[in-house]
């Protein structure tokens, strides 16, 4: 285990409170590939598969119900639901943006058909 310098680069003292704190050279905080939020790596062994599907997974969800919630706001004010006034039509557009940048909704569902569900290629 390496210990911290007492000293600082400025040649000061540290406090007793910054020689404790682990430094990230150390790796308390993050797993053998780096990452601080799974410390043991327990997520990926236990899916045995990489974090694409789960975020193309989520990235389609979220861009549907993004649509879906502008799409109701907007029908709920009827057509001042298009006017500047209510500040609905560029959440629409942002919402629209969603689903098809930066990967569109066709290619999100052709991965995950292809290795989630085993389906052959169908580009």
């Amino acid at each position: 285990m390496r210990t911290t310098p007492t000293s600082a680069p400025s040649g000061r003292p540290r406090s007793a409170a910054t020689r404790a704190c682990p430094t990230p050279r150390q790796g308390r905080h993050r797993d053998r590939a780096g990452r601080a939020d799974d410390p043991q790596g327990r997520l990926g062994a236990r899916l045995r598969r990489p974090g694409g599907e789960a975020s193309n997974m989520a990235k389609y969800a979220a861009a549907e119900a993004a649509l879906g919630a502008v799409d109701a706001a907007i029908q709920t004010h009827g057509g001042n639901g298009l006017s500047t006034e209510y500040g609905l039509v560029p959440y629409w557009g942002l919402a629209r943006l969603l689903r098809i940048a930066p990967v569109n909704r066709e290619m999100v569902l052709n991965f995950v058909a292809q290795h989630t569900l085993g389906l052959p290629r169908s580009y």
